[in-house]
Order: structure tokens, then sequence, then C-alpha cells
């Protein structure tokens, strides 16, 4: 994804990437093949280090996007990366590679971005399209982010409580109280989103 950044430089995009997490010294150590990257975007590119949680909360939710960067493999499809969601509940649009379920949480223009990894052009060009976002249309977004309440636990509730009541009351005749209840509550959360 580096590269990607580098090239929408190149091509005139501005922008500030700010890295939590990791020293420059740290992140080389790691990564040592983004030396060249790293080097080019200069002072546009700040290691933050290690930050408190709450003050890393603000800076995201204070930026326009979020990246994160994951090859697609069996490691990254096995799970939901929760920075990604993190950052949608902080009212953060993101820019992502397509891992995962990530389909399920990034609505194209609204909650986020995919970029592919394998068509390098493709993606710079993507990246700058993005990049080039009006400040009403990135606000568009994060009010978006902010609004859809995608990880709200109340969108959960039914299909937690349809899980529950399956294995509870699997081959009995069940508690038809307790049913009528969560059947109620389900209604009602179904009106509201």
């Amino acid at each position: 994804m580096m590269q990607y950044v580098c090239r929408a430089r190149q091509r005139g995009s501005e922008f500030t990437v700010n890295i939590y997490g990791f020293t420059k010294e740290e992140y080389l150590g790691a990564i040592p093949s983004q030396v060249q990257y790293v080097e080019e975007l200069g002072s546009d590119i700040i290691f933050q280090g290690y930050r408190p949680y709450e003050e890393v909360t603000e800076a995201v939710a204070s930026s326009d996007f979020t990246i994160l960067s994951r090859d697609v493999n069996r490691g990254s499809t096995a799970g939901l990366p929760t920075k990604v969601l993190e950052s949608i509940g902080c009212g953060m649009a993101a820019i992502e590679t397509r891992t995962s379920d990530l389909e399920q949480y990034i609505v194209e223009g609204r909650s986020g971005y995919f970029l592919g990894m394998t068509d390098a052009a493709r993606s710079v060009e993507r990246l700058q399209t993005v990049l080039a976002l009006t400040a009403d249309e990135v606000l568009l977004m994060k009010t978006y982010c902010r609004s859809a309440n995608l990880l709200y636990y109340r969108k959960f509730v039914c299909l937690l409580g349809g899980f529950v009541n399956r294995v509870l009351y699997s081959g009995t005749r069940g508690d038809s109280s307790v049913e009528s209840t969560a059947n109620r509550i389900c209604e009602n959360d179904r009106r509201q989103f």
C-alpha cells in the first residue's frame, strides 16, 4: 500500500500519513522493504509510536480516512480486522484491501473504499480519487459512519437471541413467554434499523 501512497504523492495528491503504534525505526525494522517509500514521503509521513488509546481514537476521529492494508491470504480472510470496525465506530471512513468479510461493513463510497493489491495503476488512480474528495464529501462519509451504527449491539440481539433460543429450546416445547418477548423486541428492532 505504501507504494500506492508514494505514487499518489508523485502525481500531485496532498496528504499526511500518521502511523500509530510504531516508531519509524520499529516500522522499518519490521518491514525493511519500505525504506524507499518512507524516505520518499519525508515529512508527509509521521510515525507516532505508541500512544494511549484515548489519544489514538481522537486522532482517528479527526482524520479524513484510516488505511488498512492486508495481503489476501488464509490468515487475513479468516478473521475480521477490528481496526476497521473501530475506525467506522469513531465515525471514520476506511480505505482497505478486500479481505475477510469487510464487504458487510464497507459500503463503497459511504463508509470507505476498497483498493486492490494486484492492479497497481488502478489502485493508485483510485487512491488519488479518494484523496481528492472535498471536505464536504468527507464530512458526508463521516456522518454516514456515525449514523449507520454498524456495530450497535441491538442490531445483533435478534440474531444472537434466535441462536440462543434454538440451542436452549431445540427439541422441547420451549417457554412461549420468553419466545414472545424475544419476538416483540426483535420486531421493534427491525423497525428501528
